[in-house]
């Protein structure tokens, strides 16, 4: 791949060592000169990137659940708000972030800084991860005391988008490689972190949430989750019971344990003749039901139906258990946990005002002048 920086051309191994500043003219992303600083404390605030063990697509859309997570608000003077967020797998680290800002153009940038030790010194391995508008769009730079310099193998993934005025860019970079001018990490950290945005090709660049690039000692705090590969363990379904009839609306429930926390247990009803599911709802709080309207599928003897219980951690983690059932709806329905209300002459129904009639067949309780059952 051959990569032409203002008449500099870079090919294969060879590569040519640019300033900050001498890169914001040639690939849009504003920029200064970073130069080593003194160690001190971060000023940023800190960030938590989440584990993972699904990646997601880096496509500019967060609309995956794995971004469901806490992000953490970033403010670039005079060129917008944003939010940002972070995920880790075990392998590489993700970075997705909106910046609110109506006036950008498909020339908005955006750079993602790393002080991998957050010593406060700009040193090999401290990378800048680079992306525009459009796919494919990332750019990856290592550091010296000079400043930064296109790597020779660029392994930054990148995406972004504009959509009402939202402006959006999603990263993703291996924590480690073979390639010294990269960072090496696998975690806790922390690792240095901050943002450079520019809004418009003739705009100027804003830095944060640290108060300057120049000074990587006042970056933001990012700790990577540790991954969790353990699935929720102990998922029963635990109604309907497996090898039973079920008619009209039932409750379905299920127990789930996982080593660090169930997020959510999904429910859904299969149906083998036709290979068709049918999805009966999500709850994300123990204990976990939901309701199996059981008039929607077709009957069923022995156990070709299979009521189905997916339980799934915050790392993605997933464990799926099921039940063989029967459905048959050929019958009368059934009136279940029903609050019947009956008023009359008080000696025809033994001195009682009201009756509580469960799990009782419609037939049984159609009544006959005298108290007796009804024929009819």
């Amino acid at each position: 791949m051959r990569r032409r920086f203002k008449g500099i051309t870079e090919t294969g191994g060879v590569s040519v060592k640019i300033s900050l500043r001498r890169l914001a003219s040639v690939v849009g992303i504003g920029g200064v000169l970073l130069l080593p600083g003194a160690v001190s404390a971060h000023g940023g605030g800190d960030y938590t990137a989440f584990a993972t063990v699904i990646s997601p697509t880096v496509d500019g859309v967060l609309d995956e659940s794995e971004w469901g997570i806490t992000s953490y608000a970033v403010a670039f003077p005079s060129l917008g708000t944003a939010t940002v967020r972070f995920l880790r797998t075990d392998s590489d680290l993700y970075v997705g972030v909106v910046v609110k800002d109506p006036s950008a153009t498909a020339a908005a940038t955006l750079g993602a800084y790393f002080d991998e030790n957050h010593d406060g010194l700009a040193t090999i391995g401290d990378d800048a991860w680079l992306a525009g508008i459009g796919a494919s769009s990332g750019q990856d730079l290592s550091s010296n005391s000079d400043g930064y310099f296109p790597d020779a193998q660029n392994d930054t993934v990148a995406a972004g988008t504009i959509s009402g005025g939202d402006v959006v860019f999603e990263f993703t970079h291996p924590l480690c490689t073979d390639y010294t001018g990269d960072m090496c990490t696998s975690g806790p950290g922390p690792l240095g972190i901050d943002f450079e945005y520019r809004s418009t090709s003739d705009s100027g660049a804003a830095s944060a949430p640290g108060v300057s690039i120049f000074s990587p000692g006042d970056w933001a705090n990012l700790t990577l989750q540790a991954v969790d590969h353990v699935a929720p363990d102990r998922v029963k379904v635990t109604a309907p019971v497996a090898g039973s009839t079920v008619r009209g609306t039932v409750p379905v429930a299920a127990d789930a344990f996982d080593n660090v926390g169930v997020t959510s247990v999904h429910f859904r009803y299969y149906d083998g003749p036709t290979e068709t599911y049918y999805e009966l709802g999500t709850d994300t709080s123990s204990p976990y039901t939901a309701t199996f309207d059981s008039t929607v599928v077709p009957n069923r003897a022995g156990l070709s139906g299979t009521v189905y219980a997916t339980a799934r951690d915050a790392a993605g983690n997933q464990t799926t258990v099921g039940n063989g059932i029967a459905v048959d709806n050929s019958g009368p329905p059934t009136i279940t946990s029903a609050s019947i209300s009956i008023t009359g002459d008080t000696s025809d129904i033994a001195g009682a005002a009201s009756a509580l009639i469960a799990n009782i067949p419609r037939d049984a309780i159609r009544g006959a002048q005298g108290g007796g059952p009804s024929s009819a």
